[in-house]
C-alpha cells in the first residue's frame, strides 16, 4: 500500500473510538498484582462481542491495515499509540507511547468485568479506577 494511501486510511480512524479502545484495552490492569493492561486481545470476537465493547469493531477494524504495513508492531502497541494520537489531534499534549508490549492469545482474553460498569454507581466506578492505580485525588 503506498504511503499516501496508508495516510488517507489513518486520517478516517475516529479519534473518540480510538481513544476508548485504548482505555478499554489497558483498564483490566491491576496495580495490586502488576497484571493485565493491553493486550492486544480487543480484536477477538469473544472480547468484540461484550455489551461493553458495543461500537468498537469499527476503530478495531479501521486500525488493521497498519499492522498489514509494520508487521513488527503488536496490536496492543498499536491500540495504544492510537489513543496518544487520538489525544493530540484533539488538541491534547503529545503522550510518548513506549513500545513492546506483547499480544495474548484469544485464550488468554481478560475476564468480563474489567472495565467499569457503565451501569454502576459512583462507589463501583470508583472501585474499578483505584484497581487501575488511580486514585481520587
Amino acid at each position: 500500500m503506498a504511503d499516501r494511501e496508508a495516510r488517507r486510511r489513518a486520517g478516517s480512524v475516529d479519534p473518540a473510538g480510538a481513544l476508548r479502545l485504548a482505555f478499554h484495552e489497558a483498564a483490566s490492569y491491576d496495580a495490586a498484582t502488576g497484571e493485565g493492561g493491553a493486550s492486544g486481545t480487543t480484536r477477538f470476537d469473544v472480547v468484540l462481542d461484550r455489551d461493553e465493547q458495543a461500537g468498537m469493531s469499527g476503530v478495531v477494524n479501521d486500525l488493521e491495515f497498519i499492522t498489514e504495513l509494520y508487521s513488527n508492531i503488536s496490536f496492543a502497541d498499536l491500540y495504544q499509540l492510537a489513543g496518544a494520537v487520538a489525544v493530540e489531534v484533539a488538541g491534547g499534549p503529545a503522550i510518548p507511547v513506549r513500545l513492546g508490549r506483547r499480544d495474548l492469545p484469544e485464550a488468554e482474553v481478560p475476564a468480563e468485568g474489567s472495565l467499569p460498569s457503565v451501569r454502576g454507581n459512583a462507589s463501583s466506578i470508583t472501585a474499578a479506577f483505584t484497581r487501575m492505580g488511580f486514585s481520587e485525588q
